[in-house]
């Protein structure tokens, strides 16, 4: 019996001992933990092909099919990984684009890839499409790409860049918003 109150004791300490670390290191860190992707773990990706579009796993070997254009598949992250790596043309060309922020932030030349392909003047170009192609080409950016344009937007539309209802409708149309208020305003 003596034993087993001396080990007692033992286990509070060292669970007192490996507590105090995770409290001081924890009140430290205000950063946004790091997300942790398990091998296996499907990754969120969108097709930007027009058509059937087959990926095969670069680590697992599986297929993975897009159906069509705008299609969403889930790649597992162990697959994503190897393309990635081996700067595979399905990812950098691109066919597919990677929808999860926390992945793409995981790779700077892929997020330099992104932030080329995607910047404030690539952007721009996308408000100067007819209504039609600027909506789809809209719906496939990554989310920050999608903010970002967000701005652009109505930055031109206080400016009277964009001044066309049928534009602003079909900008309403693909972000959700309504930014049609702003010109509105802009009129009083």
């Amino acid at each position: 019996m003596p034993r087993k109150s001396m080990n007692r004791t033992t286990v509070k300490e060292e669970t007192v001992m490996t507590s105090e670390p995770n409290i001081s290191s924890e009140s430290t860190n205000t950063a946004k933990p790091k997300k942790v992707f398990e091998p296996n773990e499907g990754v969120h990706c969108r097709s930007v092909t027009h058509g059937k579009l087959f990926v095969n796993g670069a680590k697992t070997g599986m297929k993975y099919m897009f159906f069509d254009y705008d299609d969403d598949v889930d790649i597992e992250y162990r697959d994503l990984v190897g393309l990635v790596r081996s700067r595979d043309k399905a990812v950098y060309n691109p066919r597919f684009i990677i929808m999860d922020e926390d992945f793409i932030a995981e790779y700077p030349a892929l997020k330099k890839f992104y932030t080329d392909h995607f910047s404030t003047k690539n952007l721009g170009e996308i408000l100067d499409m007819p209504n039609g192609q600027m909506k789809e080409a809209i719906a496939n950016l990554p989310k920050s790409a999608v903010e970002s344009l967000k701005s652009i937007a109505v930055n031109q539309i206080v400016s009277g860049e964009i001044d066309s209802v049928r534009k602003i409708k079909a900008l309403d149309e693909a972000f959700g918003t309504d930014l049609s208020l702003f010109n509105e305003l802009l009129a009083n």
